[in-house]
């Protein structure tokens, strides 16, 4: 497919995916994101033509940053996001925008099921990078606060993300990834943005304090009685 055209198609695309007529489209940088009006997707070769490859990727940025643009509480978001860099704190955006992500593709994908194959191609071109960039063993793996937002999309597309998400999650141990489990449960009892914020605050509570990796006593574990 031409560039020009395609470009044409992800532009009525997103207008009409995120129900606001004046939304604008713009090709430029490597990162995709929106602001609530403007919608920026990685630039492409306008003198090439587009692999279908390529077309699902993109058509899954355009898919999710218009999710964005249908069901996100942009204020809410910026103003948190405001006040965690006051704070100089990073970790909170971070967390938001890993779980509002999660959040906003369900929806995307109830309202419109034929989003999930764009997604799952623009899920595994990201999580491909990052597995080029982070082996097993690599020392920030430890690290709950650096790899917790990310892994928190791993785990809550690992149902339409594609193979890459659970070979991202075997890259860390079993105590994280269970109260991973656990925050993207959480994902169920949202129903907005501000919601999205509270939970990122909680998350954000138990990983500085290393709550989550409290174990529960369930008893003593050399008590073999009945074996």
């Amino acid at each position: 497919m031409k560039a020009s055209i395609f470009q044409h198609e992800v532009t009525k695309t997103s207008s009409v995916f995120g129900r606001k007529s004046d939304v604008q489209v713009v090709f430029q940088g490597d990162q995709a994101a929106t602001d609530g009006s403007t919608i920026v997707i990685p630039a492409i070769n306008t003198q090439a033509d587009v692999t279908d490859e390529q077309a699902a990727i993109i058509r899954g940025y355009v898919d999710h940053e218009s999710g964005h643009v249908r069901y996100s509480d942009m204020d809410a978001l910026e103003k948190a996001n405001r006040e965690a860099q006051a704070e100089g704190n990073a970790l909170r955006p971070a967390l938001i925008n890993a779980l509002e992500d999660v959040w906003l593709e369900r929806k995307v994908r109830q309202e419109y099921p034929g989003a999930e194959r764009n997604l799952r191609a623009t899920v595994t071109a990201v999580n491909r990078e990052f597995l080029s960039q982070v082996v097993k063993g690599d020392p920030r793996l430890a690290q709950d606060e650096f790899v917790t937002p990310v892994a928190l999309t791993w785990e809550g597309r690992k149902g339409y993300g594609g193979e890459t998400c659970e070979e991202c999650l075997e890259l860390l141990d079993d105590g994280l990834r269970k109260a991973l489990g656990k925050w993207i449960a959480a994902i169920d009892g949202c129903n907005s943005s501000r919601d999205i914020i509270t939970l990122a605050r909680e998350v954000e509570r138990q990983l500085t304090t290393g709550e989550h990796r409290e174990e529960e006593d369930t008893g003593n574990p050399g008590d073999d009685t009945g074996r």
